[in-house]
């Protein structure tokens, strides 16, 4: 065996002739038979090309591995060996504890020769690496129970030499790593509550830095309208994308006050607040409900296709061509006498009788000279019966009219027996006369019953349906023109599902009953607002809003200026030197009042920018995240 004179002697050698094998294998020969003497040379290092750079003092992936090292707590060579030497062992055939001691050794010197010639770099990157692991474990070790028992530095104090231990053993050479763990956690126990506290403070003197630079940027009339809308929505428990539907929904005319009764009543405090909120309010409100009557009516025309204004030239048409067509007919029947059965029917049915009456006198209206017990008495007698059917119907009376129409038809075929002209005059007049019954029992829309409507109209031909549906759309337009303008007027129509499926028969598709019925309800919100806004509401009430509105222009304030706390508490601090001004006032009613919103626009409203928020609630963790960069700095300390 050598002894270690000449293993010295040959260390020398072989360091002055740059065999770094040859020397690294001496040196450890050396240290197995004890410490060399003073004089004993080390080997130099070993030459490294930089991948990138073509340095010699270090490898690219040294860097990397020194923020491993500080975020494995200093155990990184330890990790790295113990995974690599398995997969080595079974390709050389080395046992597992030679492979991995052997790798471990390698890493160690490499990191050792990175620290010697990249010191600075060295630790930053370790403390780099060290800092989220810090932030984490801090703030969950220091939320225990048990830590929250201590003072704040004691606890602190704990933690940090719990790691500082840790990465003191970690980087510690083999055979020493139980005074490197009393070292580390000598140093991270007194260095951590004190870097922890200077950081935390930087935190607390940081985050009202932020607030106040959000607020010198954010802080405007517009800002903190924005934000009392938000407060609004969030109150209500409104999506943004529920916001931009419903306001697509309301079309044109439609204002975002009219999205939410929340909104209407925001804008209810905002008008009672402000006289330009109140008077550009009631001005656009007031303005479009005048409109909402020509808008429906406006509406029904253009989806069913007919004119109210209209519908009496079309009737008068109608009547005038089947007088001309049945004129000479008639005109022959007047000379015939009344039949045996006629007069027994004027005897015998009470109803007959008092239509007889009644004959005389429209015919006398008319300017006719009729004489009584005559054929052409009996005519304007069936004419008096048909108005009799006509009143019962729309009266809802079917009974009544049942009979009367049972009456009718007995007279009709005792005078077409006894005057076979009478009975082509009365076809020639059926057709035009079936229309014109259309277009009446179109009028009574609102009188019929439902079963009754849908019987008569699947009966009908194509010329009685269009009929009917002009008579329809008249009585809409007429019941419509006779309301009062600041009333719902579009309840009336689409209130009940019966008046719908009334309402369905007078259009041609589903879609253009849909496309009516989306109308109305639009009207309907549109008035509903004007109530709220406009109209009168219970003291209470307008009291509460007014509330509502300082506690929502508080919250603004407390959100913009990062304060937290309840909406109580945020009132009296946010509001002390901070009221909600008119220009405040203004801004969020100009947008609640504003028809003409895109998408994008609503999206900017009701969404808030979370950057200076994220970094001003990062803030606070700074402490946690300094105390744990004292890990790495107090282990270089230990190696000093």
């Amino acid at each position: 065996m050598p002894t270690r004179e000449q293993l010295e002697s040959a260390l020398r050698n072989a360091d002055k002739a740059g065999d770094y094998d040859a020397a690294k294998q001496l040196a450890n020969a050396l240290k197995a038979q004890g410490q060399p003497s003073q004089e004993t040379v080390k080997p130099t290092a070993a030459p490294k090309p930089d991948s990138k750079s073509g340095s010699t003092d270090r490898n690219w992936y040294d860097p990397v591995r020194s923020v491993l090292q500080g975020a494995t707590f200093g155990f990184a060579d330890e990790i790295g060996a113990g995974i690599a030497a398995g997969p080595a062992s079974i390709a050389t055939g080395k046992p597992y504890g030679e492979v991995y001691k052997e790798m471990h050794s390698g890493l160690a010197d490499e990191r050792a020769d990175y620290r010697k010639n990249h010191g600075g770099e060295a630790m930053a990157l370790e403390v780099a690496g060290a800092l989220p692991v810090g932030l984490a474990s801090g703030a969950k070790a220091l939320g225990m129970k048990s830590a929250q028992a201590v003072p704040r530095w004691m606890a602190t104090a704990g933690v940090g030499a719990t790691e500082g231990a840790v990465y003191g053993a970690g980087t510690a050479d083999r055979g020493e790593r139980g005074v490197g763990a009393l070292k580390g956690g000598a140093v991270g126990g007194v260095a951590a509550p004190a870097v922890g506290a200077v950081a935390g403070l930087a935190g607390k003197t940081l985050s009202p830095v932020i607030r106040s630079f959000k607020e010198h940027m954010t802080y405007t009339p517009k800002s903190q309208s924005m934000e009392v809308l938000r407060k609004v929505a969030d109150d209500a428990g409104l999506e943004v994308d529920d916001i931009v539907s419903q306001y697509k929904k309301l079309g044109k005319d439609g204002m975002l006050t009219d999205v939410d009764e929340n909104f209407r009543g925001l804008m209810r405090a905002l008008s009672d607040r402000s006289g330009t909120a109140k008077r550009n309010a009631r001005n656009m409100i007031e303005g479009r409900q005048m409109g909402s009557v020509d808008r429906l009516i406006s509406k029904v025309e253009k989806t069913t296709g007919n004119k109210a204004d209209e519908f009496v030239d079309t009737v008068s048409a109608l009547k005038k061509s089947r007088g001309e067509k049945a004129a000479p007919f008639y005109d022959d029947a007047w000379g015939a006498q009344p039949s045996e059965t006629m007069i027994n029917l004027a005897k015998t049915r009470p109803s007959l009788k008092p239509a007889l009456k009644k004959a005389l006198k429209i015919a006398g209206d008319e300017g006719e000279d009729i004489t009584e017990n005559s054929f052409k008495q009996f005519h304007y007698a069936k004419m008096a019966i048909d108005d009799r059917i006509g009143k019962a119907t729309r009266a809802g009376k079917r009974s009544e009219a049942k009979v009367l129409i049972d009456l009718k038809n007995e007279l009709l075929d005792a005078m077409d027996t006894a005057s076979p002209s009478y009975a082509k005059a009365r076809d020639l007049y059926a057709g035009d006369s079936q229309l014109l019954d259309a277009a009446n029992n179109g009028m009574s829309l609102f009188k019929l019953g439902a079963d009754d409507i849908d019987d008569m109209v699947a009966k009908m031909s194509n010329s009685e349906k269009e009929l009917f549906r002009h008579g329809a759309v008249k009585s809409i337009v007429d019941k419509l023109e006779d309301s009062q303008l600041t009333h719902d007027n579009a309840k009336k129509l689409v209130n009940s599902k019966t008046m719908q499926r009334k309402l369905s028969k007078l259009f041609d598709s589903p879609d253009d009953l849909r496309d009516f019925v989306s109308q109305a309800i639009r009207e309907r919100e549109f008035t509903r607002t004007r109530q709220v806004v406009a109209g009168g509401s219970p003291t209470s009430q307008n009291t509460q809003m007014q509330k509502q509105l300082d506690d929502y222009a508080a919250q603004a304030f407390s959100f913009l200026d990062g304060t937290k706390g309840g909406v109580v508490s945020a009132v009296m601090s946010a509001l002390k030197g901070k009221p909600i001004t008119p220009q405040t006032i203004d801004e969020a009613a100009r947008v609640l009042l504003d028809n003409g919103l895109t998408e994008r626009q609503i999206r900017e409203i009701f969404t808030r920018s979370r950057i200076i928020e994220g970094a001003q609630m990062m803030a606070p963790g700074v402490g946690n995240a300094a105390r744990g960069a004292t890990v790495p700095v107090g282990a270089a300390i230990n190696q000093e």
